[in-house]
């Protein structure tokens, strides 16, 4: 059962090995578990697991809505265009259309431990896809987050030393100094906003999936 409808389906050519699992209870590895999405970023399953043939690496997508249903595809793992490890999602280069005629895997010929293809659970980092996190903040940003609660520290100094002065000299010569804590605390709220909206996401986004002309 895949998750497009009408028309006759094209055959579907279907592997004649059999795959391992990942097992019923435990933690997932690498990139088992994370949402699939194809090129024109439309959700179109989920990470079964990650499969090693014959010296080749394959990525395991189950596609069935209804859990007593399996529609298992095996799409050859250069097809990951990238990977969001922040949101936990994998980017095809495929269609759609395409991951409907995807290599088929057997839900009868999968197995908990062994099998023909077997489940890659230890990855060098030099082999790992590259990684393009949308929500991850860059060098900059984490600096904008840094300096955000130093200034508003500083404000808060800067503001109790004003009231000591004015306390002290009763003095209305101490009332522009009121403007150093003030602009501080302006600063520091300008970088919580712009912490707070993340816009680096929204870039990140849209260099993944730029408009369709």
């Amino acid at each position: 059962m895949s998750f497009t409808g009408g028309g006759k389906p094209s055959p579907v050519a279907r592997a004649d090995w059999t795959y391992e699992l990942p097992p019923a209870t435990g933690d997932s590895v690498w990139l088992e578990e994370y949402l699939v999405y194809d090129d024109d970023g439309a959700p179109v399953g989920q990470v079964l697991t990650v499969l090693e043939h014959e010296g080749r690496r394959w990525l395991g997508v189950e596609r069935a809505s209804l859990p007593a249903v399996h529609d298992r595809r095996a799409v050859p793992f250069d097809a990951i265009a990238d990977v969001d490890h922040e949101n936990l999602a994998v980017h095809l280069s495929l269609t759609r259309d395409q991951l409907d005629q995807a290599l088929q895997l057997d839900p009868s010929k999968g197995v908990e431990e062994g099998g023909d293809a077997r489940r890659v659970v230890e990855i060098p980092r030099a082999e790992q896809p590259r990684a393009l996190d949308a929500g991850a903040a860059g060098p900059v940003d984490r600096a904008t987050g840094l300096f955000g609660p130093v200034l508003a520290l500083f404000a808060t100094l800067a503001l109790l030393a004003v009231f000591v002065f004015w306390g002290t000299s009763r003095s209305s010569s101490a009332l522009p100094y009121f403007a150093v804590p003030g602009a501080l605390y302006l600063a520091a709220a300008l970088l919580a906003g712009r912490a707070w909206s993340r816009p680096w996401t929204r870039d990140a986004a849209a260099r993944r999936h730029p408009p369709h002309r």
